[in-house]
């Protein structure tokens, strides 16, 4: 079976998971079926689905391959394709807790932004051109990216400033936790507090 990627509940009973080569599951009893959706999406290549996100209501986003876009309004029912910005590779997906921006991102520190959905994407400009794997958000809701070799950048979601590990490790995912970040990648679990600038 194909490798999940990322994994979305909107509640204990709505999840999707993706994953590689268009794959695409869908739970409605918190997990304990799943049903594969792959033909839902307008994706006849099958690249990889690499992320998906939602808003705890019924709307959800996946970001893949080739600069893919879907979303879904009906916790994962009916998908529909979104126009892309770019036609690179999206590592990954997020949304604002509070206003409900979308950031989008991937290859060589390539990030767009939404803030309407999904409809439309504007480029944001980052100081780092490598690329990003992971992303969150903070508990005064400044937006974390983590990447290759030990890049964190934080921001507002419009801009960021760069910072980086020491040992340059890669990362994949970021969480808030408290004043510090956990970084996830190689060698494990890291913790990072940011330095005032």
């Amino acid at each position: 079976a194909p490798p999940l990627l990322d994994v979305y509940f909107s509640d204990a009973d709505h999840g999707v998971a993706v994953g590689a080569f268009g794959r695409l599951l869908v739970t409605i009893n918190g997990g304990a079926d799943w049903q594969a959706r792959d033909a839902d999406l307008d994706n006849p290549d099958q690249y990889h689905l690499n992320a998906v996100t939602g808003d705890g209501e019924g709307r959800l986003w996946i970001a893949a391959e080739g600069g893919l876009l879907f979303r879904s309004l009906d916790d994962g029912e009916h998908w529909e394709s979104l126009a892309s910005p770019y036609n690179g590779t999206f590592f990954g997906i997020v949304r604002h807790p509070d206003d409900g921006a979308l950031l989008a991102f991937g290859l060589k520190g390539n990030v767009f932004r939404s803030r309407d959905d999904g409809d439309t994407w504007e480029a944001v400009p980052v100081p780092v051109q490598r690329s990003l794997a992971g992303g969150g958000w903070t508990r005064d809701g400044r937006a974390v990216l983590v990447g290759a070799v030990g890049n964190v950048l934080i921001g507002d979601g419009e801009s960021f400033r760069a910072h980086a590990l020491a040992d340059r490790v890669n990362l994949s995912a970021v969480v808030a936790a408290g004043d510090q970040l956990l970084l996830v990648g190689q060698g494990g679990i890291h913790e990072y507090v940011e330095r005032p600038q």
